[in-house]
């Protein structure tokens, strides 16, 4: 999607305006969407563009750049959980992995209330896969984004094949874990107390504790046992490339 002539004509300006993010995020199946962004209108009521209204929820996103490299770009989303606008979907429906979340990105005098209207006047969009669930406590909640590209799933007979682990995996929270021994949603058999971070290293604290989905995670949690409890498909993008 090329940028928007409009939008190429505002950024020239000295003085461009205010920038505003929209995000989207919906299931898989498309039932369930949510519609977000840092704030308010001017006048205190809730941002609407294109006929979509975005509720007013703190959120933090960074890493949509491409690298050097040509690597395709992992983002990270942090929304706040203060409010629990989200604690119930992700208990509910595995962490919100393979979920679509949409980025628009325009100005803040082309929304539907303000003074230009213009629901054409948009960055091109960005649009990524929600890879896994990479912190979760009382003040946030934190995703690692991933291209389609980058993920390269494909659909067996009533399951999504993702590289990543699909289990639910502990949380800690209010100085407890929320594990398999005490909450039904969550569905990773691992209660050791032995922490690790979603890169492998070694925690001292339980509230460090984050998995990073890999069959290398898992590996490094139940060591040589026969049967790995991974829930995913690791030769996922090597079958894709053969295909």
């Amino acid at each position: 999607m090329a940028t928007n002539t409009t939008i190429k004509t505002q950024i020239q300006k000295l003085v461009p305006g205010q920038l505003v993010e929209l995000f989207n995020l919906v299931s898989p199946d498309g039932n369930t969407s949510y519609n977000f962004c840092n704030g308010t209108t001017n006048s205190g009521t809730m941002v609407a563009f294109g006929g979509v209204e975005y509720s007013p929820v703190p959120v933090d996103a960074d890493g949509w750049e491409m690298s050097g490299d040509g690597k395709l770009p992992r983002p990270k989303i942090k929304v706040s959980n203060v409010l629990g606008v989200l604690q119930a979907e992700v208990a509910s429906s595995n962490d919100l992995v393979g979920w679509i979340l949409t980025r628009r990105r325009t100005f803040y005098e082309y929304l539907d209330d303000s003074s230009s209207p213009d629901p054409s006047a948009q960055f091109p969009i960005d649009t990524y896969i929600v890879d896994r669930k990479t912190k979760q406590n009382r003040e946030i909640i934190e995703w690692e984004l991933a291209s389609a590209l980058d993920i390269e799933e494909i659909k067996i007979p009533g399951k999504m094949a993702m590289g990543t682990c699909t289990h639910r995996y502990r949380n800690y929270i209010d100085g407890a874990f929320v594990d398999i021994s005490n909450d039904e949603t969550v569905t990773c058999p691992y209660v050791a107390a032995t922490y690790y971070n979603d890169s492998g290293g070694v925690e001292a604290l339980p509230g460090d504790d984050n998995c990073g989905r890999r069959l290398r995670d898992c590996k490094l949690r139940y060591g040589t046992v026969a049967i790995l409890p991974f829930e995913g498909f690791p030769n996922i993008k090597r079958f894709m490339r053969g295909r």
